[in-house]
């Protein structure tokens, strides 16, 4: 009886300093969760999770939200073809596919429509990894609209000076005003 005694002592013993590791090991777990759902909300880029497998979008953060206007209940209903207009769904799946097969890919003018119905160029570079259990495709979106209509309007001024160019040379050799307009 003396040692049955003792044994449920040291037994009772041993599962209460389980019992305090894991109620450590839950509240670690909690703080590292909220840690990195910080990190991820509160990042300054545009951040995405993908299911890889049909390219819908699983969960994006705050600053994607605020750049396309959906918040993240939205995206859960959202389809690609209200989200990428035209031929930018099939490059965006593309891409998807591309990072399936390398495990990273960029896009460096993907059009997105946003919520408000405007457009909005980004530049995007993502990885394959996983989300918990769930293998995911996760990246972020920077938004380059200035620069690709910054880009177009420079391409336009050079057309311009390239028939100015092709005018002033032809004035120069003395060619007649009629064959010249």
């Amino acid at each position: 009886a003396w040692r049955s005694d003792r044994q449920a002592r040291v037994l009772t013993h041993r599962l209460a300093a389980e019992e305090k590791t894991r109620e450590k090991l839950a509240e670690e777990l909690v703080v590292a969760r909220s840690r990195c759902e910080q990190i991820l909300h509160h990042a300054s880029d545009a951040m995405f999770f993908v299911d890889p497998h049909d390219g819908t979008l699983l969960e994006v953060n705050r600053r994607a939200e605020e750049m396309l206007g959906y918040t993240c209940g939205d995206i859960h209903h959202l389809s690609l073809g209200v989200l990428f207009p035209g031929r930018h769904r099939r490059r965006f799946l593309k891409l998807v596919r591309k990072i399936l097969k390398h495990g990273y890919g960029e896009e460096a003018e993907l059009l997105f429509r946003k919520k408000d119905g405007s457009l909005l160029y980004g530049a995007v570079q993502a990885r394959l990894g996983w989300l918990g259990e769930q293998r995911v495709v996760h990246g972020s979106i920077h938004d380059v609209t200035t620069n690709v209509h910054m880009t177009s309007e420079l391409r336009r001024h050079n057309q311009q000076l390239e028939l100015l160019n092709e005018i002033a040379q032809r004035v120069a050799k003395g060619q007649e005003i009629s064959s010249l307009l």
